[in-house]
């Protein structure tokens, strides 16, 4: 070694010395370049639920844009405290991602969990879980105007409802308190699966369930769905009104997306934002959401956490008029 390079690494040690003494790293290497090993995508359901599925379409689709695996890791339970508390908790480097929906804004003002979307960065939205209002196709309604001119004549109609606090029990509430139609009669049930029931066994007039659940049915000419709870006319039923153009302002849009604990670097965030925009529109992926009738709806970080301070506001509303 020549007198230069001694001194040289003499510096370089001194100098890594002095920066492990103020706690900083010790050789700061240019960091790597996103991403450089694998991504983990946690999901509040189990194996087979409905953020479970949406995270394994988007994962196997991202590992292809990013060229590095992304994987599925499933933190039931608590109705997402777990999922939340688990992804709150992991470095801020973009490896741990954490899939969103209502439920993840619900649990939080329902039960005062200790972590909630506000620990998290918003990545991107991607799709709107729609919900609508059906019938058996044998009911005397033939429209949505038809049951709302009941309802405001005195009929009281017994319909379906999930938990309360979920947004279509959400969705009900607001009919009901915000608009005079009090001759709803909300009738718990235990999920959607048990509201098609129901209705198709003749104890209640209608349910809100979301397309998917019910396109058996719909294909088959048992139900007929008079409304959605969407902004937006569902384009696979684009015959159907919304409640939002009738004056109703209930739109649920169940929204689902990507988020990362906050602190996760803005260029990772906006290398993540990019690569799940090109997942959606790829034509493979809309051959996923177009069978589920889900609808794609894509916004960026800044757009998505503007939407999410909005969503929590009203599920704050409804759920203080509730107690």
């Amino acid at each position: 070694m020549n007198k230069l390079s001694a001194i040289a690494l003499r510096t370089t040690l001194a100098a890594g010395a002095a920066a492990v003494a103020l706690g900083l790293s010790a050789f700061p290497a240019v960091a790597a370049e996103y991403p450089s090993k694998a991504i983990t995508i946690v999901v509040h359901t189990g194996p087979g639920g409905g953020m479970d599925l949406f995270g394994r379409e988007i994962a196997k689709r991202l590992q292809t844009v990013l060229r590095q695996p992304v994987v599925v890791e499933n933190r039931p339970g608590g109705s997402s405290a777990v999922a939340m508390q688990y992804a709150a908790s992991q470095p801020t480097d973009g490896y741990t991602l954490i899939g969103i929906t209502d439920t993840l804004i619900i649990t939080p003002i329902k039960n005062k969990t200790p972590k909630s979307l506000k620990d998290f960065v918003p990545v991107a939205h991607l799709l709107t879980d729609p919900n609508v209002l059906f019938v058996k196709s044998d009911n005397k309604y033939k429209s949505i105007k038809e049951m709302l001119a009941d309802l405001k004549a005195g009929t009281r109609l017994r319909i379906a409802q999930t938990q309360v606090g979920s947004p279509e029990s959400t969705a009900l509430l607001k009919l009901v308190n915000n608009y005079g139609l009090r001759n709803i009669v909300p009738v718990p049930v235990q999920d959607g699966g048990a509201g098609v029931t129901s209705v198709l066994g003749g104890h209640l007039v209608a349910s809100l369930a979301e397309p998917a659940e019910i396109g058996a049915q719909i294909e088959a000419k048992q139900v007929r769905v008079l409304a959605t709870f969407t902004t937006k006319r569902i384009p696979q039923m684009s015959e159907v009104p919304t409640f939002n153009e009738l004056g109703y302002d209930v739109a649920i849009d169940k929204f689902r997306g990507i988020a990362a604990p906050k602190g996760t670097p803005r260029n990772v965030v906006a290398t993540l934002e990019k690569a799940l925009k090109q997942v959606l529109d790829g034509a493979d992926y809309k051959k996923v959401y177009d069978a589920n009738f889900q609808i794609p709806n894509f916004m960026g970080s800044d757009e998505f956490a503007k939407f999410l301070v909005k969503k929590e506001a009203s599920y704050a509303s409804a759920l203080a008029t509730k107690k």
